[in-house]
């Protein structure tokens, strides 16, 4: 049996999520994924501006299916939230790539997901359109 020498792993601790609060965040990470038929743009983003190592924040922008209407513009509103809150320019849609580097103060609550606790992102909601 090989012995491997790692200097330093009984030193290494998860990092924990922040307590619930804004914070800035910037998207470090993009891509598109796919699992049984449903694409996403996962995200990972980083709390910036602290003396803590807090844990990174994924979020992931559900794409329309075309499956059902109503889900889809709850899809559409959600991407259409996230998009304005990080100042990301749209056209009837969004460059994925354009998403690295944004960066928005966002309200940070914490989630239990797999007995682990995390932080999810609340989205501000849409300004208030006027008709004139």
């Amino acid at each position: 049996m090989s012995f491997i020498q790692l200097k330093g792993l009984n030193d290494v601790r998860e990092k924990k999520p922040a307590p619930e609060g804004v914070y800035p965040l910037c998207v470090t990470n993009a891509k598109l994924t796919e699992k049984e038929g449903k694409k996403n743009v996962q995200l990972i983003l980083e709390i910036e501006g602290t003396d803590e190592d807090y844990a990174n924040i994924f979020h992931y922008l559900a794409l329309p299916r075309g499956e059902d209407p109503a889900k889809d513009q709850t899809m559409m509103l959600m991407i259409k939230r996230f998009l304005t809150q990080f100042g990301v320019p749209t056209e009837d849609g969004f460059d994925i790539e354009a998403l690295v580097g944004c960066r928005s103060d966002c309200m940070l609550k914490q989630d239990m997901y797999e007995g682990n606790v995390k932080n999810v992102i609340q989205l501000d909601r849409l300004p208030a359109e006027s008709d004139e």
